[in-house]
């Protein structure tokens, strides 16, 4: 399954830095700079569980490798994959979790603005 770092937030953690603790967890990766991207509920009538989304800038020279904390389970496979590839695995319903393909069809309309703030390298 294709995903983005998720989880749950601990008690009295606020979303962003249970975003930077997951991402730090799930990827071996430190959040250089976030920004909010929304909070969604996942299924409205059906359950009332919010999912609060950040965008985290990372160096990808940092990337790869197997992560993740064993007393959870985790052990995730990172990858990087060129943000034009994954817009078309989107096109293409290549991603199958809904939240990943929701935060890259958000990326896909913030990436020009993302990259004029934060730089495009």
């Amino acid at each position: 399954m294709t995903e983005c770092p998720a989880g749950l937030l601990e008690p009295g953690e606020d979303s962003q830095s249970s975003g930077r603790r997951e991402l730090r967890e799930e990827t071996g990766l430190t959040a250089r700079a976030m920004t909010p991207m929304g909070n969604f509920m996942l299924q409205q009538g059906g359950c009332d569980e919010v999912l609060h989304f950040w965008c985290a800038r990372v160096d990808l020279a940092e990337a790869g490798g197997t992560h993740g904390l064993h007393g959870e389970g985790e052990d995730t496979r990172v990858i990087a994959v060129p943000a034009e590839e994954c817009f078309r695995m989107v096109a293409d319903n290549r991603i199958e979790n809904a939240p990943a393909a929701l935060a890259l069809l958000w990326l896909q309309v913030n990436r020009a603005r993302l990259r004029a703030e934060w730089g495009a390298a």
